[in-house]
């Protein structure tokens, strides 16, 4: 273990790698400290940031500055890299290993950190809990860096509460700490120096000269934890220059300096010296000045298109004098457009808007009024927050395949009152398509008898721009009732918009529905429907009361007969699927695919399901995935009975009358038809029977039921024939029976119906039988 020196005053005579000699300058002479550049190599752990950094490197570069000015001072250093390759990144425990072998004094892991893109502030740890470090003198340095680090005014820092912590504090999960932490038995720290997924601070960690200012920021920690005597004989000045008006439109933070743009390209030249420093174009606005004797400096400030600033500056040696500059713009020039879009004689989507981006903030009046289209058309105008960029958005596509030519008079004017300098015009050229499709839908227009469990299934020419469809598509019931939506599912099939979903709630029964949808969806290019559309369907009646023959809810029950299915992928397979179900508690999935044109699938049950006696109709409820394929039962007398094509979306319950002779079902089929797809799945439930009744209206006056909805599980019927036996049933809306009994009338043709439990749905089935007559209602629970 080396000898503390942090209690150790050196006196010495040093000579500076900076051009400066002083008998003060600190003398680093026997004493070892170890340098971490976290990471290494742009791999898996490295965190690249969009504009071209790479924390590897910047680590790196921090750790190699750092080095120069600590072995200039007679420092012993030990890097774990000096490269940036993938195998120079050490196991954590192997770099933790070196400081113990090499005994040495200080150790810093260098890094910079990421968290939610708004943050940035200096973090230092140290291992152990905040209160408990397991090495003291490490908390210690911690402490003195995060001080050191603070004072950095060349960016902004969005929190400045101290943040020195220990390790299992921070994660108070760990029972060790960070792995190059814990296993040090000399002080070691690591130093987050800012965080750098904060954009402006990422901008600014792309410049060589801002990593050097924090590998100053460390080096002067070190002087504090060592306490050595002497200082520098000379100082620095550093900082960022910044346009006075220049808001940046995505920057949310308030109170804070980087809210507006930075100035690149500017210039800053030290009058005394004649030393110049070029500010970069990569949004960093940084410049610096090194190795300054103390004293009074004149800096100029200079850029193109802005008014030049002298301001006199302070150096004192031994630290950063800090100077961010804002830089007003030269107002008496006229104003350029500098970008647009489309560019000149370019070929655009018809719905494309029109922007124009100036170089000065603009009098957005004097911009509209400049502003025309030929062939003239109408149009809303948008402005950024800077009025620096302005965007014409058409109301109505333009016309196809057209050119159309864009004026901008010199009577646009920048804030200040000066104009263009002349007229400014382009020209471009529009596409084939001006209006977005509706080319198939479920249900069609006018479509009677559908069910109200459908899935709603659109087709469009492009695939869509998912975002337009927000609020843009409604279901309206004739009573004015708006329905919503729900499980929408949007994909692009062959260069399709393909849009299915679900009403929010389920329909009525005879009931007139219109899906509308509005003028502003749009296609993935922003082309819209322009004009909105509405398809009127209406649903079918209620099932009658179902007799379930088997709920269908077993791969063990059913499956598919592959030995008489012809033209099938051996893939295709039946399951119990509890997600989508009508009755019971699951239903059957059929995931398919048909080999060739002539594809049956045959679905057997395990044993053969008998039929009731003296009911007319046998059917099933089937989820339809609008395939065409063709749907039949077979039964024991031979009889292969169709059910109808696969011609719906969602829940439909399908159904013919029972063969003659028929006394079983031995099995479904699904043919493939010639407009059908070759896969798809459907699901399949509740294989059942049926005996329709009269639907003629019970005759007498109008009968009543009420209160509806029902309260404490009883209703009271009006206007039924008197001192007569009533049959009722109560049934879900999937036609299954919860509820059946005998009551009589009273004198005035009133009855109490007592409902035995709640149905567990929202909505409810009474149908009243009296003779041949019959009388349903929809009750609300």
């Amino acid at each position: 273990m080396a000898m503390n020196y942090r209690y150790l005053i050196i006196f010495t005579i040093f000579l500076s790698a900076f051009g400066y000699t002083s008998a003060q300058t600190p003398d680093f002479t026997g004493i070892k400290v170890m340098i971490n550049p976290g990471h290494g190599g742009h791999d898996s752990d490295d965190r690249g940031q969009p504009n071209g950094f790479w924390e590897s490197e910047g680590n790196l570069t921090k750790g190699l500055w750092l080095r120069d000015l600590l072995e200039a001072r007679g420092c012993e250093v030990v890097m774990s890299r000096v490269l940036n390759r993938t195998e120079d990144d050490l196991p954590l425990s192997q770099i933790a290993a070196m400081a113990n072998e090499n005994a040495v004094d200080l150790f810093i892991s260098i890094h910079s950190n990421a968290a939610n893109q708004v943050s940035n502030f200096p973090l230092t740890i140290f291992n152990g809990k905040s209160e408990t470090p397991a090495i003291p003198e490490a908390k210690v340095w911690a402490q003195i860096l995060w001080e050191q680090l603070i004072t950095n005014k060349a960016t902004h820092w969005t929190n400045t509460a101290p943040h020195f912590i220990g390790d299992l504090t921070l994660n108070p999960t760990f029972t060790s700490g960070y792995g190059v932490l814990y296993p040090l038995e000399v002080p070691g720290i690591i130093s987050e120096g800012s965080f750098h997924d904060y954009l402006p601070e990422m901008d600014r960690l792309l410049n060589l000269e801002y990593r050097k200012q924090e590998a100053w920021n460390i080096y002067y920690a070190m002087l504090t934890y060592f306490e050595l005597s002497g200082s520098e004989s000379f100082g620095q000045i550093t900082g960022i220059i910044r346009d006075t008006l220049l808001a940046k439109p995505t920057y949310t933070l308030p109170n804070s300096a980087d809210k507006f743009e930075v100035v690149n390209n500017a210039q800053v030249k030290i009058i005394e010296t004649g030393e110049m420093y070029q500010v970069d174009a990569y949004n960093t606005g940084f410049y610096y000045f090194d190795s300054l004797a103390p004293g009074t400096y004149h800096l100029v400030f200079s850029a193109d298109k802005y008014f030049n600033d002298t301001v006199p500056l302070t150096v004192e040696t031994h630290k950063f004098t800090y100077h961010n500059h804002w830089l007003e713009a030269d107002k008496t020039m006229p104003p350029k457009v500098l970008y647009t879009s489309p560019v000149a004689n370019s070929t655009v989507n018809c719905n494309d808007p029109i922007s124009l981006t100036f170089s000065m903030n603009m009098d957005t009046a004097s911009v509209t009024n400049a502003f025309s289209l030929e062939p003239a058309t109408d149009g809303t105008f948008t402005w950024d927050d800077a009025q620096m960029t302005v965007s014409f958005q058409p109301l109505e596509p333009y016309t196809t395949q057209t050119s159309y030519t864009v004026l901008l008079d010199n009577t646009a004017q920048h804030q200040w009152g000066v104009g263009l300098d002349e007229d400014f015009t382009f020209e471009f050229f529009t596409g084939d398509r001006n209006r977005y499709t509706l080319e198939k839908t479920f249900p069609l227009d006018q479509q009677t008898e559908v069910s109200p469990y459908l899935q709603f299934r659109l087709e469009f020419d492009a695939p869509l721009n998912n975002s337009s469809l927000i609020g843009a598509v409604s279901i309206e019931a004739n009573d004015g009732t708006i329905i919503g939506t729900k499980s929408a599912n949007i994909t692009t099939i062959n260069n399709k918009g393909h849009y299915y979903f679900r009403p929010s709630e389920d329909l009525n029964f005879t009931t007139d529905y219109t899906l509308k949808l509005e003028g502003s969806i749009k296609d993935i290019d922003n082309i819209p429907l322009v004009e909105s559309l509405s398809i009127h369907f209406s649903t079918m009646q209620p099932l009658d009361n179902l007799n379930v023959l088997d709920e269908m809810e077993s791969q063990e029950t059913w499956s598919i007969d592959f030995a008489n299915s012809t033209g099938v992928d051996a893939s295709s397979f039946l399951l119990k699927w509890i997600k989508e179900y009508r009755l019971g508690t699951g239903s059957l999935i059929l995931r398919y695919w048909f080999t060739s044109p002539e594809g049956k699938i045959h679905i057997k049950p395990a044993n053969a399901v008998s039929l009731t006696d003296g009911m007319k109709y046998i059917g099933l409820w089937v989820w339809g995935d609008l395939s065409l394929q063709q749907l039949y039962l077979k039964f024991d007398n031979e009889t292969v009975l169709p059910l109808g094509n696969i011609d719906f979306a969602g829940w439909k319950y399908c159904y013919a009358e029972v063969p003659q002779g028929a006394t079983a079902v031995m099995g479904i089929e699904m043919v493939r038809s010639s407009e059908s797809y070759n896969s798809g799945e459907i699901y399949l439930d509740a294989l059942s029977q049926m005996t329709p009744v009269s639907v003629s209206n019970i005759p007498g006056s109008k009968i009543k039921v009420y209160p509806n909805p029902v309260i404490d599980g009883r209703v009271m019927v009006d206007g039924l024939p008197a001192e007569e036996p009533i049959t009722f049933t109560l049934s879900d809306l999937a036609g299954r029976i919860l509820q059946q009994g005998n009551i009589q009338t009273d004198q005035t043709g009133s009855a109490i119906i007592k409902i035995d439990s709640n149905p567990g749905n929202s909505v409810s089935l009474l149908t009243i039988s009296y003779m041949q007559y019959r009388f349903t209602k929809l009750l609300n629970h």
